[in-house]
């Protein structure tokens, strides 16, 4: 099941200064919405909790106190969502956005809510409501809805398009990197995939996810070379990581010797060329945290070539203060 982020409901906690519409003129009046978004504070609070009775009583107290306050409404659907109760989740929805028809925010989370349930077309309408929003912030976050929504229906190629949508709102959003990498080596752009999965490592930490897809890229792109490269530097970064184990194992790459053998400390080799008669620009020294998949993106290289130069086995095997051959050796 696809999870859409919500924008939190909690965030109403600390918009005291922006009420949804509602006129209220006497003390009594504002006494009432004040005591309104105490009520709603609370119920949310006792909502994250997993206290429903108490945030079902705060959340109702809030409601008689401010029924023309939208944040009380989209309150009241955040908590009919977690509690599975969806009809009156998606009238509470459409009562908060009657008050407020510009929160944007509302409109955001009301969309992701209609595509969990699989109204994919009417959860678009509501996307675009947020994105013509003229003080709208979040246009990332929703195309990035969008584009969830779109792989549902199986729509890739607009799925994709959603995603670069997001990205020219958010270069460095590394969450819709992945998730357009993940689209693109699902559409069998292969090289597409490898250069946003290179773009995403370059504003996020490298990780087993990662590198499994770095695998799986390679695998399906028919370069079985480079996807054991990549299994082999995630069994060693990662060796809990059982996937990898079953891709090297079905190539027939992990044997019973490289498993006894793969905790022992790491052989430090000698380069095949001698770096003394390289230039500084055409060698690395490596330092802490730095590891060869960093490094091929960092120097625009396949990781196997760096192995290859540098006559590595295991790209675990790196330490701190090793010069690597970098550029391709003459």
């Amino acid at each position: 099941m696809k999870v859409f982020r919500l924008l939190s409901v909690l965030m109403v906690l600390g918009l005291c200064a922006c009420v949804s519409q509602g006129n209220y003129s006497s003390p009594d009046d504002f006494d009432k919405q004040r005591a309104a978004k105490t009520r709603l504070s609370l119920g949310l609070t006792y909502l994250k909790n997993g206290n429903y009775s108490q945030a079902k009583f705060n959340l109702d107290k809030a409601l008689k106190f401010a029924p023309q306050l939208a944040d009380v409404h989209y309150g009241m659907a955040y908590y009919y969502q977690k509690v599975e109760e969806y009809d009156s989740a998606s009238q509470a929805y459409l009562k908060a956005i009657k008050i407020a028809p510009e929160n944007a925010d509302i409109a955001n989370s009301y969309g992701a809510f209609l595509c969990e349930r699989g109204e994919y077309e009417q959860a678009k309408v509501y996307f675009f409501k947020a994105l013509n929003s003229d003080v709208y912030n979040s246009s990332a976050e929703t195309y990035e809805n969008l584009a969830l929504c779109s792989q549902s229906q199986n729509a890739l190629d607009e799925a994709i398009g959603f995603l670069q949508d997001a990205l020219n709102h958010q270069p460095g959003r590394a969450k819709s990197l992945f998730l357009l990498t993940q689209l693109q080596l699902q559409a069998h752009r292969f090289g597409a995939a490898r250069d946003s999965l290179r773009r995403y490592e370059r504003v996020a930490s490298v990780s087993a996810d990662s590198l499994w897809l770095a695998v799986q890229i390679e695998q399906e792109a028919g370069a079985p070379k480079r996807a054991t490269d990549y299994a082999n530097m995630l069994v060693s970064l990662y060796p809990d990581f059982q996937p990898a184990y079953d891709y090297l194992n079905g190539a027939g790459i992990v044997s019973d010797a490289f498993e006894a053998t793969r905790e022992l400390p790491p052989v430090r080799p000698e380069p095949k060329v001698s770096q003394k008669k390289l230039a500084p620009n055409q060698y690395h020294v490596v330092t802490a945290k730095e590891n060869l998949y960093r490094l091929s993106l960092q120097y625009n290289v396949n990781m196997s070539q760096l192995m290859e130069w540098n006559n590595i086995s295991d790209p675990a095997s790196i330490y701190i203060g090793q010069k690597l051959i970098v550029v391709e050796p003459k």
